[in-house]
Parts: C-alpha cells; structure tokens; sequence
C-alpha cells in the first residue's frame, strides 16, 4: 500500500489481484460471499463518525495506516529465533495449573506445530478453519458466515472477502469438555500486516465448552505493534447446550482491534461471556446475541480500563426474537488520563418474545479531568408482556468512602487503588458455579482478578 493509495483502493486492488486464489481455496458458496463482501466495500466504504454505530469511535488512525501485508497465505514456518520466542512467549500467556486444550493462532492462523489438544473428544473437529473446509463442505456451508447474515460493515465485509484461517471447534451431542479451549492469539509485529481471521465455535445439543479467547503481541522494541487485527468469532449453541466465553485483551502494546462475536442461541441454551480490556490503542468489541429458542439464557459480563489515550469500544445486542427468554449485562469501566471509552448496549424485543426479561447496567469511573465516556444503553420493545431495565451511571469516586479510609490511616493513592479494584471485581465470576467438573473456571476467574490488580496499581491517580 503506498502513500497516496486509500486503504479501500487497496483492498479492493489485493482482492482482484489474489482473486484466483481465494476462488480455488474456497467452497463456490464462500467465494461468492467473498465477491459480495468486497462488492459492499467498494459501494459504502468505511464508516465515519457521521455514522450512529462509529460516532463516538475516530477509525482514522486505522484505515490511514500504510499496510504492506494482507497476510493472506502464509505458512506455519518461522526462523529459529522466532520459534525459540514462540516457545516461551506461549508458555508465559497460559494461566498457571489450568489444564487447557490450546489452539494457537498466530498473525490469524492456525499453527498446527504450537497448538496441544490434550483432551481426546469422540467425534469432537478441532481444526484449522481452511483445512477443515476441504473435506467437511456440508457442515462450513451449514455455519460460516451464517450467523453474520446480510453484511452489517466494513470490517464484517473485509473479513469476509479476506480471511482464510482460524480455528474449527465442534462439541458433539451431550459432551461436556473436561478442559477449557484457549485460542491464544499471538501476533508478531514485523510488518504493517492487516490480520483477518475467522473461528467458529458449535455447542451440540446438550454439550457444554469453556473457551478463553487471548491477545498478545511478539516485539523485541517493545513498541506499539503496527498491526491492525480484524477478526470475528462466530458461535453457535444447539438445544440444550453450555457456552462460557472469555475474551482477554491485556498486553500493554497490543495492535489496533476490531474484534466481532456474533451467538446464535437454539432453545433452552445458555451463553455467558466475560470481556476483560485493560490496554489497546483502539479497540472494537462487538459482541451480538441472537435468541431463536424459547427458554434461552444469555449473559454479558465485561470490564474495560482506559489510559495512556487509549479507545476502548465495546458495543452489545441482544436480539430476543423468541418468547420465553432471558439476559442480562452488567459492564464497569474505569477512565483516565485522556482516554475514551465507549458502551453502546443494546436490547431488542420483538413483536412475539413475549415474557421477555431483560436487564443491562454500566458504570463508570472517570480519575481523570481529560478522560471521556459515552455511554449509551438502549431498549427497543415491540411486545407488550416484558420485564425489561437499563441504566448507566458515570462519576467519580465515593469522597465519603475514601475520607472513610483515610481516617483509618490507609494513605490516599492506596485507598483509591482499593476502591477501584473493589468497584470492578464484583463483576468477575458473577453467577459462575464452580461444581468439582468446573473447577477450572475458578482458576480463569482468580487469574483475572490478579490481572486487574496488577493494572490498577499502574494506572495513574
């Protein structure tokens, strides 16, 4: 991409430059969604801030960068002194005594070499998206991109047109996996790269899965990674089934992210998700669930730190297209220095989800006179039999609760640390029931709280 040429000239160049490539490495279904996607690109381009889902996030910094990588077809092959800072940069990302089955993805793709699926699952598929597609053409037809529908963006339609790697899990009937799934997400910041990637996760009828999805960055400057990673994560949960899904974005110099997760919830199925971002330059979580069956339970945890003039993006829905349903979201967020952050939350009722519950809460904590949240918490009902609530709060701290500390002879900036910390562990393991088959969420949960803890106390006050 050179100086002059705009990052959607460039993409649509690249498309009809490796058009015969993704054609011959693609189902005909696929390819024409591909066709499709670049197509919407070229008609609408980029959002801008004139645009109600991007006003409060500036993508410039993103699409005016000059990538010199799509990072289309490479191979799992690297240099030995990568490989040898593979070996330990994974090792250092995983959590202490947790037993895992480990898919690593690295620049967007599966690297057979570094991933470990230790649990051996009957008729279980855990594999590399594009060498899974090659002899399974019914079930990638059945779920890819299907949980997208019509394209929503840019970035949904550049993932679409581009990626060609990620992971394929699939749980079978009535199996309940022994070890958490962890996607770590390693990115090795060489090039300007442009990574696409795609996973998608099934929960068949009765089954139930932990996945803890991670991001980090391979630097030997240790500078702010010039990568842009665009990745969606699709999952869907038959009759019946159990998804936890954790999402980890905390390393210090982590590439810009726009990062979709799109739920599809079949009857009686529960989804619970909890996202942790604590760095990033900017940063899009989207994260939608779309309720098709009675009876189906859907529960959105998150917690967000802005500082060093971070963006940190979070946008929800929760579609209840069904009577008989329930969710419930609860995101805390703590702003400083000049940072922003936004929480754009949506619950949508429609015309038959009658005996709907639906519940969303976000607050906030701003320590800084520069720093900026929006918040926007949103209900659309169209049935009439609901029980539905939202509400944001933004402040600072409780002047009464540190006086309250201070005259203990707790010292300022360690009563503030406190506090903080308090205001936002409540949200970890919120309704999690750690039974003996489960342990292992309890260790994800306790690590989480460390990692919270270890920001906190470097965030300035």
């Amino acid at each position: 991409m050179n100086s002059k040429e705009n990052l959607k000239e460039y993409l649509i160049k690249e498309f009809e430059r490796n058009k015969e490539f993704f054609k011959n490495n693609s189902l005909p279904e696929i390819f024409e969604k591909r066709l499709e996607a670049i197509k919407y690109l070229s008609d609408f381009g980029f959002p801008t801030r004139k645009d109600e889902e991007w006003r409060f996030t500036n993508i410039n910094p993103i699409i005016k960068n000059n990538y010199s990588s799509l990072n289309i077809n490479k191979s799992d092959t690297f240099n030995t002194r990568i490989n040898s800072i593979l070996k330990s940069e994974i090792n250092k990302h995983l959590i202490k005594n947790l037993n895992v089955n480990l898919i690593v993805i690295i620049n967007g793709f599966y690297s057979e070499k570094h991933s470990v699926i230790k649990e051996k699952i009957p008729s279980a598929q855990i594999s590399n998206i594009a060498d899974f597609q090659k002899g399974n053409d019914d079930l990638i037809k059945q779920y890819f991109n299907k949980s997208l529908g019509n394209i929503k963006d840019a970035f949904t339609a550049i993932n679409m047109a581009f990626s060609t790697n990620g992971a394929f899990i699939y749980i079978p009937k009535n199996v309940s996996a022994k070890n958490p799934f962890h996607i770590l997400n390693l990115n090795i910041s060489e090039e300007n790269t442009l990574i696409n990637s795609r996973n998608i996760i099934i929960a068949d009828v009765g089954s139930d899965i932990t996945v803890l999805e991670s991001y980090h960055n391979i630097s030997d400057s240790g500078l702010q990674n010039s990568n842009f990673i665009n990745s969606i994560t699709e999952i869907f949960l038959k009759p019946n089934s159990r998804v936890h899904y954790y999402k980890i974005q905390k390393d210090n110099n982590l590439p810009n992210i726009v990062h979709t997760t799109q739920v599809i919830q079949e009857r009686d199925s529960k989804f619970k998700s909890f996202n942790l971002t604590l760095n990033g330059t900017i940063v899009r979580n989207n994260l939608n669930s779309l309720l098709i069956g009675e009876n189906s339970e859907c529960i959105f945890n998150g917690i967000y730190v802005g500082d060093n003039g971070s963006l940190i993006d979070n946008h929800t829905l929760v579609d209840h297209a069904v009577p008989n349903c329930y969710s419930n979201e609860y995101y805390k967020g703590i702003i400083g220095d000049e940072s922003k952050c936004v929480f754009n939350g949506k619950i949508l009722v429609r015309k038959d989800a009658q005996k709907t519950n639906a519940y969303q809460s976000n607050k906030n904590i701003l320590i800084s006179d520069k720093a900026t949240i929006n918040a926007k918490p949103q209900l659309e009902i169209f049935a009439d039999d609901v029980k539905c609530s939202h509400g944001a709060t933004s402040g600072r701290l409780n002047a009464d609760e540190l006086f309250y500390m201070r005259a203990r002879g707790i010292p300022e900036k360690i009563a503030q640390r406190l506090l903080l910390f308090a205001f936002l562990t409540d949200v970890v393991g919120l309704g999690n029931n750690y039974s003996d088959s489960k342990k292992y969420r309890e260790l994800i949960d306790k690590c989480i709280i460390k990692v919270i803890s270890e920001k906190i106390n470097s965030i300035n006050l």
